[in-house]
């Protein structure tokens, strides 16, 4: 059985390999090596983890499977940006800003028990939607945030080492009764 925990300071280099190892998965095809990798090395760095987990503004979640690191996800208590606040409806948003799962972790009804805790933290929060940004070109994501809820509300600009996809796919969830709180740590 999987279980969603807060991450811990000494959690920034573990999480940091597994966003190495789940990053390319989202990309889209064709993507070249070198820009996953300059993504990598600049946004899913240890440091970069480390400020995410001091964070106050931001919630650091973990998946581990007999003990063993499967999936995180961020969750951002901030104002979005004003091209995404534009295409979301009034009041206080929380942006989902990172969502992986390490391959074998797919179909295992992993990723709804981590978004049942990204969704529950976030209403805990005082958040009366949730948005986070996904690759058009990614099937996978998408029908799954499609599942839970997540309706297509636009696009935005989304780099990628040397390339910027302009119109990656913005979905948005207004929370209501379906969101369960739970606290995994």
């Amino acid at each position: 059985m999987a279980t969603v925990r807060v991450a811990r300071a000494q959690d920034a280099a573990p999480l940091a390999k597994l966003a190495a190892e789940t990053f390319p998965l989202a990309c889209p095809p064709g993507l070249g090596a070198e820009d996953v990798a300059a993504f990598v090395a600049a946004q899913l760095g240890p440091e970069r983890f480390a400020t995410h987990i001091g964070s106050p503004s931001t919630d650091v979640l973990l998946v581990e499977r007999s003990g063993v690191l499967v999936g995180y996800a961020l969750l951002h208590d901030a104002e979005p940006p004003a091209d995404v606040r534009a295409l979301l409806g009034p009041g206080r948003a929380a942006e989902v800003g990172k969502f992986f799962l390490a391959a074998g972790e797919h179909g295992r009804g992993t990723a709804s028990d981590l978004m049942a805790t990204v969704l529950g933290r976030a209403r805990d929060a005082g958040a009366e939607q949730v948005w986070l940004g996904v690759s058009r070109e990614n099937g996978r994501a998408n029908r799954f945030y499609e599942k839970q809820g997540f309706a297509l509300v636009g696009t935005k600009a989304f780099t990628v080492g040397s390339v910027t996809f302009p119109a990656d796919h913005v979905r948005a969830l207004t929370l209501g009764a379906g969101a369960r709180s739970t606290d995994p740590g």
